[in-house]
């Protein structure tokens, strides 16, 4: 097992900020200081599922089994018992929205760990992050 240190220097060029650790000569770098947040998790998700050949479908089961997966409830459930619109996760109270983030990484580096393209390898892993994480909430915990 590494660390995160290890882990940002052994990164593929393009994916790396910047050079933070290599002799100050040839440091470049370019430090991404935007605070984490709910939406930049699920954007960078998103991101990738379309990179990766997800389509709309793709999309509104990723983001369905998050809900589902994570908080224990039906997206349309939670939405309606809360009486918040549909489709504005940003007002979902924030302990929900912190829930929903940590899915949403944990279905990131699982389908960057699968190497996962298309539809079904993307739902697979997704949900096996979704599965991951899931268990750090007391709700989830049998």
């Amino acid at each position: 097992m590494g660390n995160w240190l290890d882990y940002f220097r052994n990164k593929q060029a393009g994916e790396v900020q910047g050079n933070l650790l290599g002799p100050p000569e040839t440091s470049d770098i370019v430090i991404d200081h935007t605070s984490p947040s709910q939406k930049l998790a699920y954007t960078r998700l998103q991101d990738l599922v379309k990179a990766r050949g997800g389509d709309q479908r793709t999309h509104a089961v990723v983001n369905a089994d998050c809900i589902q997966y994570l908080l224990g409830v039906a997206p349309n459930d939670l939405y309606d018992a809360l009486g918040v619109p549909r489709s504005k996760r940003e007002r979902l109270p924030t302990e929900a929205q912190e829930v929903l983030m940590v899915g949403n990484l944990a279905a990131f580096y699982a389908i960057l760990e699968d190497e996962s393209q298309g539809h079904d390898s993307i739902i697979e892993s997704s949900q096996k992050g979704f599965t991951r994480a899931r268990k750090i909430f007391p709700w989830n915990r049998e």
